[in-house]
């Protein structure tokens, strides 16, 4: 008998696969889709991250419809994403640009230092740069991390975010936001595995618990 949580399970193992194995070709179909007069505003691999995070969300919602059912069901979260974020960058350049701004190039660069920091098998990456599979598997564990970690160790790492200014969007203090980047950095090392591998053979993301 299938229960709901051993479902709920496969769709995960599914969805991260997914993730790891097409986030090439995803971030090819947010780069054709945006104009250029926003290509320096909106970066695929935030649209990618935050269409992984409403997926795994809302797992429960999904219903198989077909082989490709879990693909055409992400992409319909992502293509929503970059259309919430392209209204938002139209609103940006009518009234000025505001917040902290990272280009895409540098949000890549930023996402594959993440990536060797947390796979490395040293304590510290020595210049390694992490292989694209290691940048696409972090996108999937990343998304499985509590929301409050993961907008912290995205804000911090991948925006350039100081831990001030990511506790007063969070609404914590500045050691609580230590805290919470110390936690979320050793738990999304955990999710995933072992770091060699993705310098070599790659086994998999660890699913979520």
């Amino acid at each position: 008998m299938v229960t709901e949580g051993s479902l709920i399970a496969e769709y995960q193992a599914e969805l991260t696969e997914l993730i790891t194995r097409q986030t090439p070709v995803f971030r090819m179909t947010l780069r054709k889709r945006i104009s250029p007069e926003f290509q320096t505003l909106i970066a695929p691999d935030d649209i990618i991250q935050d269409a992984c995070a409403s997926a795994f969300d809302t797992l429960d919602s999904f219903h198989r419809q077909g082989p490709d059912s879990m693909e055409r069901w992400f992409r319909v979260i992502m293509l929503r994403r970059l259309s919430d974020r392209l209204t938002e960058a139209s609103a940006q350049k009518r009234g000025g640009r505001k917040g902290k701004y990272i280009s895409p190039r540098q949000l890549e660069s930023s996402l594959a230092g993440l990536a060797a920091m947390v796979t490395s098998p040293e304590k510290t990456p020595s210049g390694k740069v992490a292989s694209s599979e290691a940048v696409n598997a972090l996108h999937a564990a990343l998304a499985t991390l509590p929301d409050i970690p993961r907008r912290a160790i995205w804000m911090h790492f991948v925006q350039g975010y100081k831990r001030t200014e990511i506790a007063e969007v969070l609404n914590k203090s500045p050691s609580a936001v230590n805290s919470i980047l110390y936690r979320g950095l050793n738990d999304l090392k955990l999710r995933m595995g072992s770091g060699s591998s993705f310098f070599s053979d790659w086994p998999g993301v660890v699913p979520a618990r």
